[in-house]
Order: C-alpha cells, then structure tokens, then sequence
C-alpha cells in the first residue's frame, strides 16, 4: 500500500479543479493533435 503525504505547506489544487486551467486545456489540444495558434502561444 502507497502512502500518500503533503509535500508542500499550502493547498494544492485537486485535479478536478484545474481541468478548466488554460495551461491544461491547451495541453489537452496538443496531446490530441491540435496546432496552437499565435494567440494561445501568447
């Protein structure tokens, strides 16, 4: 059985909570396929 501890002193976001964040629905476009505009570079 894996322990699972907290590393860090403050609160880390769940990952249900960050599936909205910029970063990770550009990743998400990525890791599909998609090409980034100028735009979402920026």
């Amino acid at each position: 059985m894996t322990k699972i501890f907290k590393f860090v002193h403050y609160e880390v976001p769940t990952i249900e909570q960050l599936k909205d964040a910029k970063a990770v629905r550009l990743r998400h476009h990525i890791d599909n396929g998609g090409i980034l505009t100028r735009k979402e570079k920026d």
